[in-house]
């Protein structure tokens, strides 16, 4: 009884490292959005607009000139300050919603990524709020303690 109890523990154990490499495979998209988020707060907030354009894929880059993005980033986005806080706010198909806290007013940014980890989608927009969580309908009970 004893023996067959250490060999179950010992196949569960050796499944452990599995479930564990599963698991991070299936992380590792948000991780790596997020770690190129945390480049792009790090040079916002040091006004190092070439450096975040450096993070570009290609197409970006052919969508839009380094004289128009410097133009966005210091008539519109650098005025606002530097960026507070900022926290990820929902992940799906790979791209990042991130809520960007600055001192006048709450932006998000979409941040999607190519296939080689550089930046395809950056939009600013207004900060869209929380999501308003669903409320519960009243469920009819039969309960005659309840219902009085």
């Amino acid at each position: 009884m004893f023996g067959i109890m250490i060999r179950t523990l010992c196949f569960l154990l050796a499944l452990l490292p599995l479930y564990s490499a599963f698991a991070q495979e299936e992380d590792t998209p948000r991780r790596i959005n997020q770690a190129v988020f945390n480049k792009i707060e790090y040079h916002f907030n040091q006004q190092e607009t070439d450096s975040i354009y450096a993070l570009g894929s290609s197409k970006f880059k052919q969508s839009l000139s380094l004289q128009a993005f410097q133009t966005v980033m210091s008539q519109q986005l650098y005025p606002l300050g530097q960026i507070q806080s900022a926290e990820l706010k929902t992940f799906e198909k790979g791209t990042g919603t991130y809520k960007l806290n600055f001192i006048s007013t709450p932006l998000q940014l979409v941040l999607g990524l190519d296939s080689l980890n550089k930046i395809d989608v950056f939009l600013f927009q207004p900060y869209a709020g929380d999501p308003v969580p669903e409320k519960n309908a009243a469920v009819e009970s039969s309960n005659a303690a309840a219902s009085k």
